[in-house]
């Protein structure tokens, strides 16, 4: 996955909330993320016509594309299924390692410490 597959995943995830996480190869997450936008538009258009619930929409927008953007340049550098992790250092460290379940790998960047699984 190149610099351009990033740039792919983000236009995407703009496009719609979940078609980054689909073309990052997250398709459970990716799905969720489409459900969880078609819901909040069609409550936006029925019952919550109110300018708060907009901001509602954009929030989780952006997360959309921000968790986008965290996916595709962790599969660029050669970590698949990032997860940010806060503050739970420990139990990233501490957990076996084995593709598409616990965490494997711990690594200090600008945002916190980064698990992989």
């Amino acid at each position: 996955m190149g610099i351009i597959n990033i740039f792919i995943s983000t236009v995407l995830a703009l496009i719609y909330p979940g078609a980054g996480q689909i073309y990052n190869g997250q398709t459970k997450k990716g799905f969720w993320f489409f459900g969880i936008g078609v819901t909040l538009w069609l409550l936006s258009e029925t019952i919550f016509t109110r300018p708060w619930f907009e901001w509602i929409i954009l929030l989780f927008h952006m997360w959309a594309v921000i968790d986008a953007i965290v996916v595709a340049i962790g599969i660029y550098r050669g970590k698949e299924g990032l997860v940010l992790c806060a503050e739970l250092e420990g139990v990233c460290e501490n957990r076996h390692c084995h593709r598409g379940s616990p965490l494997s790998a711990v690594s200090e960047g600008s945002l916190g410490s980064v698990c992989a699984f």
